[in-house]
């Protein structure tokens, strides 16, 4: 079961995208780098690193580039990423399913683990001591562990003190946001990665009008390639604009709409369905959900993500994945995201 959960996330986290380092990224970048390239019989305190920053300024997309470049020198590395969410919802099954033992065998086998969102996944004490329990045995393994959390710890209500020890007993680098001249730079960087003849105005254009998360910088920068690829067209100040925009469906289908349908559909509540409870009976609507907002609208995943009970890309890029295994082994689930997917496109026009 983790070896296919695992297998799911490694084509993203793997993808050909343009990866670029800011200032702001440097020393984090060179403690991230110093644990996915460590020997297995690193210094204990080397074993745990957190990535800490606020939201938007690239923990993830730093994870991502550490664990792409350990990858090319180490083509073997026995490696694994995960949501914390994901982690703590499969330690939740091996324990309900009396297979703890072997689940927590078969993560200490990896020789590097990444736990994106901490801040995401622990609601209560409990969450926190068994998350403690698992981080404990991967670290007597001699596993490598990366986590990112957008709040420090004396900002999580819910960390219980054993965490917080074990997080301070190990590597802590802090992101700061990125200040307008990097932003310009990983723009510039991109378009010329992509060779796509952009100016520094425009590009300094797009900063103000576009979220300046890292992530959004990037969406914005696939739609531009996109369009110029698609059209062949010169990238203009109109031309941008044209391509930035949100496609046709997602302007007259909104993410309310789409989960109002579903909630319907599958007789949830829809504060349950946009809520971050992992109740087993929210699973499979959720799911659906997102993956409507994705297929049918065309909504970015981080919007999808935030709507959703404040879920990274990530998992949403997982919940549309795993929604279309179930649809392909379920006819009844087939039909009825069909039906869905008509009274959506209906509503559009």
């Amino acid at each position: 079961m983790l070896s296919s959960r695992l297998a799911e996330y490694r084509p993203q986290i793997l993808r050909d995208e343009p990866t670029f380092v800011v200032p702001e990224m440097q020393f984090p970048l060179a403690a991230a780098q110093r644990l996915a390239h460590a020997r297995r019989d690193a210094e204990r305190c080397g074993q745990l690193t957190c990535l800490m920053g606020p939201r938007g300024s690239g923990k993830s997309h730093l994870a991502r580039y550490a664990v792409q470049q350990a990858v090319q020198q180490q083509p073997k590395l026995r490696w694994g990423w995960l949501t914390a969410t994901d982690w703590r919802d499969a330690l939740f099954e091996a324990t309900r399913e009396q297979h703890l033992p072997e689940f927590l065998h078969e993560c200490g086998r990896l020789q590097l683990v990444v736990c994106e969102d901490l801040d995401r996944a622990i609601d209560d004490p409990q969450t926190g001591e068994m998350l403690v329990g698992w981080l404990d045995a991967l670290r007597s393994r001699d596993v490598r562990i990366l986590m990112t959390s957008s709040q420090s710890t004396g900002q999580l209500d819910h960390l219980p003190p054993r965490l917080i020890s074990r997080i301070h007993s190990g590597l802590t680098a802090r992101l700061a946001p990125w200040c307008h001249a990097s932003r310009l730079d990983f723009l510039q960087q991109w378009a010329l990665a992509k060779a796509l003849p952009i100016s520094s105005e425009l590009l300094d254009g797009l900063i103000a009008q576009h979220e300046p998360t890292v992530r959004g910088l990037a969406t914005a920068m696939q739609r531009i390639e996109h369009g110029f690829q698609r059209g062949n067209a010169a990238p203009t100040v109109a031309n941008l604009e044209r391509w930035l925009q949100t496609a046709p469906d997602s302007q007259a289908l909104s993410l309310a709409v789409i989960a109002h349908e579903v909630a319907d559909a599958f007789q949830v509540t829809l504060t349950g369905l946009r809520s971050a409870s992992r109740q087993q009976v929210l699973l499979l609507p959720r799911q659906c959900a997102m993956f409507l907002a994705r297929e049918v609208a065309r909504w970015p995943l981080e919007s999808i993500g935030d709507y959703f009970g404040h879920r990274t890309h990530t998992s949403v890029s997982h919940s549309c994945k795993r929604l279309k295994e179930l649809v392909e082994r379920s006819p009844t689930l087939r039909e009825q995201v069909q039906r869905l997917t008509e009274r959506l496109r209906q509503r559009c026009g």
